[in-house]
């Protein structure tokens, strides 16, 4: 209660702002959009999954990945996807292990380490008992990550491809885990040049 009358002050002191630093005291229309979507319940249950989403599967998982001692080979990955997708299923499950009162990075974050942005996990426990569909809505868009992931995880079965190539095998296709060296103009022009 204490922290939505502080944010129901903040909000009114932020507009303030924003239209006292014009000659035209109203929103443009992208500054209108923006504040009615700020104070939209359904977007801010979106936005509040997403970023659940992040702390719990997507910071784990890029840290996993992304290691500058060692060179990760993508054909390598098949036990994380999979633990990804044990730890959706999990929460899907119980949700609690993100959105209870007594969650914690040991259990919500899948790889058992403190949260990227804990600032992010304390808001969105603040404001949780004001987003009623907060706990369905996550639910929802895990069991659709989780399907994604399956696919993910489908190329590294037991008895695959993958699965049954030698290590030797698999450091002559080595693949890195990300497409980072691709993304972006610079990216690409990297790679065209190197071919």
């Amino acid at each position: 209660m204490i922290f939505s009358k502080s944010l129901k002050h903040s909000n009114s002191f932020v507009s303030h702002c924003i239209q006292d630093k014009k000659n035209i005291k109203r929103f443009s229309n992208m500054e209108q959009n923006l504040w009615n979507a700020l104070h939209c319940m359904p977007t801010r249950t979106e936005l509040a999954v997403l970023a659940l989403y992040g702390q719990a599967v997507t910071h784990p998982y890029i840290r996993a990945v992304r290691t500058p001692e060692s060179k990760i080979n993508m054909l390598e990955l098949g036990p994380l996807h999979h633990k990804v997708y044990r730890h959706i299923m999990r929460i899907v499950e119980d949700p609690d292990f993100l959105i209870g009162p007594a969650a914690t990075f040991e259990m919500g974050a899948m790889d058992g380490k403190e949260w990227e942005r804990p600032e992010v996990m304390q808001a969105i426990w603040a404001i949780a008992p004001e987003l009623p569909c907060l706990k369905p809505v996550l639910v929802a868009f895990l069991t659709g990550a989780a399907k994604t992931w399956k696919c993910f995880t489908s190329e590294f079965a037991p008895g695959g491809l993958i699965d049954e190539a030698t290590t030797e095998e698999k450091d002559l296709a080595w693949m890195p885990p990300t497409n980072d060296a691709n993304e972006g103009a610079l990216g690409a022009f990297r790679v065209l040049m190197h071919c």
